[in-house]
């Protein structure tokens, strides 16, 4: 448990203090394991919180708040929100997504588009940081860097070039598992992403 609280605050240290190597540490080394909390457990009542666990939102806004609204979701319930990753890419508004997500204080794992995103950003700041630190042009470098990607990647650097600091720490703080711990008629839960 101590070890999960120092991991949180690590992260949270990191995501506000700016510093641009920590930031990237935290990309390159996601936490692997974090235990929810506060703890859930289902009450037995029909007006009860409830938990949503989303999967794949890629980018799509308006079908977020959509399925929300069709699923009932009410904040002044209680209601908590979980993503299994992939909030981003694919459609138009990632940062909008990311952001949403961040206002109706959710949780996610991390998933591959956002290790995507995230890394190949880390990828063209390092390429910038090197540069500098040799007494080159940084952004001479990044430029270079992003020439040399592949489509895919180019298009995921156009998505985390999209994504606020806050937006990308808060992606970056994300655990790759997130344990939930034990759930009636469940048992031990565990949220990760599938790809």
């Amino acid at each position: 448990m101590l070890r999960n609280l120092l991991t949180i605050v690590t992260s949270l240290s990191v995501y506000a203090s700016g510093n641009l190597s920590d930031q990237i540490n935290l990309i390159r080394n996601p936490t692997h394991n974090a235990v929810y909390s506060p703890p859930y457990s289902p009450a037995a009542t029909n007006d009860a919180a409830r938990l949503l666990i989303i999967g794949d939102v890629h980018g799509m806004l308006d079908e977020l708040k959509t399925l929300l609204d069709k699923a009932d979701y009410k904040a002044s319930r209680g209601d908590r929100v979980i993503f299994v990753g992939d909030l981003v890419n694919k459609g138009p508004e990632s940062a909008g997504v990311v952001q949403y997500a961040m206002d109706i204080n959710s949780t996610t794992v991390r998933g591959n588009h956002e290790d995507k995103v995230l890394r190949v950003w880390a990828g063209a700041e390092e390429a910038r940081l090197q540069a500098e630190a040799k007494g080159k042009d940084g952004d001479k470098a990044r430029k270079k860097f992003k020439k040399a990607l592949s489509a895919g990647k180019k298009d995921a650097l156009e998505v985390a070039e999209s994504l606020s600091l806050e937006q990308r720490m808060w992606l970056a703080a994300a655990p790759v598992a997130l344990r939930m711990g034990g759930l009636p008629g469940m048992g031990d839960v565990a949220v990760v992403h599938g790809g």
